[in-house]
This record gives C-alpha cells, sequence and structure tokens, in this order.
C-alpha cells in the first residue's frame, strides 16, 4: 500500500470488511471507577474503563449492542482471576485496516478537498 492512494483492491477489502463488521455508527462509552491505593489512600482517583459500543439500540438487550467490552472470569487453574477484551474478529479486523490504512484515506480526503475549494470549483 502507497501511503498516499488506495488500490481497486484495497477498497474492495474495505467494502468487504465493512459489510462483515457490525453495522451502523459506533460510540466510546468511558465510566470513571474510583479507587484508593498506597500511601496516598487519601486522594481518591479513577480508573478509566472505555468501551465500543453501537449508537442503536438492540432490542433484545434493551440497550445499545457492545462492539469492544471487557468482561472477568475465574480461571481453570488455583481459582487466579483473568481480564478478558471481547470484540468480534470481523470487527477487530476492520480496526486494524483502518488503523493500517489511515494515511491513505486521510490523503483521499485532503485531494478531495483541495478539489472541491479550488478555484473556480463547481459546489
Amino acid at each position: 500500500m502507497n501511503a498516499k492512494t488506495l488500490s481497486v483492491e484495497e477498497l474492495a477489502e474495505l467494502e468487504r470488511l465493512m459489510e462483515a463488521a457490525t453495522p451502523g455508527r459506533w460510540k466510546c462509552i468511558e465510566t470513571k471507577h474510583p479507587f484508593s491505593y498506597g500511601p496516598q489512600r487519601e486522594q481518591l482517583k479513577h480508573h478509566i474503563e472505555r468501551r465500543i459500543f453501537t449508537e442503536w439500540e438492540h432490542p433484545q438487550l434493551q440497550g445499545c449492542y457492545p462492539v469492544v467490552t471487557c468482561s472477568t472470569g475465574l480461571g481453570m487453574a488455583q481459582g487466579q482471576i483473568w481480564q478478558f477484551v471481547s470484540i468480534s474478529e470481523q470487527d477487530a479486523a476492520l480496526i486494524v485496516w483502518l488503523r493500517n490504512h489511515a494515511p491513505a484515506l486521510i490523503a483521499a480526503a485532503e485531494r478531495d478537498l483541495e478539489v472541491r475549494t479550488a478555484p473556480g470549483a463547481q459546489t
């Protein structure tokens, strides 16, 4: 991939990834969880949890559909607690592709903007 252009194949791959991923617009929800630790226990601090959900509500969930979430479970060995980040394979592939191709997407948008705002351009 050239950092300044996308090939026809790359655009087709993006369309395929978009079709396979969770549909609709997504949003990030932040939740602050208070904690205090160590010698400065009096000072309350916060862990920030960020999760990605759809903007649309799922009828069975009666809320937004989770795209990227975290859950906690007990491990098999010695009752160890495990943290899991949950994301579908399709959504993860889309996020990785978009990040890796962001320079070309930005360059394409900048070229489009230059064309649309050039002297004599039709609006």
